[in-house]
């Protein structure tokens, strides 16, 4: 090629262990336009063989891959244009491993691109095999920001777990969700993030099928009993590399209670904080986790609860849980609810004192007014004047003090002689 080859940054190479072969995966897209050229080598000589070149890549027609002969190397050279780095490559190493008569393919990776939206992957694990078959799935990434994958489990008989990445050590803490059991499955699921690892244990046979899809930071979800479902943060297994602070929710049919367990798979939160509360104003459910943990679970009752991530750092993973949502359920009365009981409680009592005393003060005041003792008022006689001729006679009246109003017939006239 005329080139300089002798700077090892120009290209690198990649070794399976010894009698294994490297199977190379290469999807992106960029155009002859770009001038790149990609040159995959046979062995670890730079100057060897050429096995395939590449100058364009495209979604549409799925992925481009080569295979190590027994030698058990392949070496990749980039010779990049003046468009170089607006071009989208991704290069997916994978050791072959499984052995076809006991996994029942040979295919390490499986790819979404345009024209195959859903891909479907099937794995027959032999009875008794010791082999635990692994097979990477990778969402096309034409989609430019919170890229996920939709995976649907048509039928499990044994048991699976998806990582997040292609580590499956135990020290990666990349495990998103595991299944034991088709009654165990959530299906269909979707996670965030782009590139994926099933894990099968010996003997499992697993028949799903997978896309390409947007992965919401979290969104509204109903459901009755026997519904279950995931929630993850859009970065997880990987460091976020900005604030976060957003809310997940669930709500329960109707107004109807329900049991729900929730199991905190792995979080890895730093400084920040993850909330799983109730939202309701009769249960006053909360757990707070911080730091870092894994298989914390909670169980509650309730209509509806949020789950509230917030990072106050960067460089933590984030969070993934699974909720299920079993029989419908009767809550007693939480504290708030109490409070609110006991406040009206006293508003009430003291109401009906205050009450009853005005009552008794009144009955009080009116047995004293029926009480008060009887008085005649004096009686007088008015003798007539000497030098009056002809005067009128004179009168005198008799009233009763407390008596009713004195009428007519109540007057006692006394005519003087």
């Amino acid at each position: 090629m005329n080139k300089d080859l002798n700077s090892a940054n120009q290209y690198w190479t990649v070794t399976a262990e010894p009698g294994k072969q490297v199977h190379l995966y290469l999807l992106g897209s960029f155009s002859s336009s770009y001038q790149v050229n990609i040159f995959i080598v046979d062995g670890s000589d730079v100057n060897g063989k050429v096995i395939t070149q590449i100058t364009q890549l495209s979604y549409t027609y799925g992925p481009r891959n080569a295979i190590s002969s027994s030698g058990g190397s392949l070496t990749v050279l980039i010779q990049g244009g003046l468009s170089y780095f607006s071009s989208n490559i991704n290069f997916l190493f994978t050791q072959l491993e499984n052995d076809p008569t006991q996994c029942g393919t040979s295919n390490l990776a499986y790819l979404t691109s345009d024209s195959s939206p859903a891909v479907t992957v099937q794995i027959s694990g032999q009875s008794g095999g010791t082999a635990s078959c692994q097979v990477v799935l990778i969402p096309s990434a034409s989609y430019a920001t919170n890229l996920g994958m939709k995976m649907s489990v048509n039928t499990l008989q044994g048991g699976m777990v998806l990582y997040g990445g292609i580590d499956s050590r135990p020290t990666s803490n990349t495990e998103i969700i595991s299944f034991s059991s088709m009654n165990d499955v959530i299906s269909p699921m979707t996670v965030a993030g782009n590139i994926f690892l099933v894990q099968l244990k010996p003997g499992t046979t697993i028949s799903l099928n997978f896309e390409t899809s947007t992965y919401s930071s979290c969104s509204f979800v109903t459901g009755g009993s026997g519904a279950k479902g995931l929630m993850m943060s859009t970065n997880f297994p990987y460091p976020n590399t900005k604030e976060i602070d957003y809310s997940c929710s669930f709500s329960g049919d109707g107004i109807n209670y329900y049991e729900y367990s929730i199991n905190v798979m792995q979080y890895d939160l730093g400084t920040g904080s993850l909330i799983i509360k109730s939202t309701v104003l009769d249960s006053d459910f909360s757990k707070t986790l911080t730091g870092t943990g894994s298989n914390t679970a909670v169980t509650f009752c309730t209509n509806t609860f949020e789950v509230d991530y917030k990072s106050n750092g960067i460089g933590q993973k984030g969070f993934v849980l699974r909720y299920d949502v079993g029989k419908t359920c009767s809550n007693g009365l939480s504290t708030a609810w109490i409070w609110i009981i006991v406040f009206i409680a006293v508003i009430a009592i003291t109401a009906v004192a205050v009450l009853i005393g005005f009552l008794l003060r009144r009955r009080l005041l009116q047995s004293q007014r029926n009480n008060t003792p009887y008085t005649a008022q004096p009686v007088y006689f008015v003798p007539p004047q000497p030098n009056e001729v002809n005067a009128p006679p004179s009168y005198m009246v008799i009233q009763n003090q407390g008596a009713p109003t004195t009428s007519f017939h109540n007057q006692v006239e006394m005519k003087t002689s």
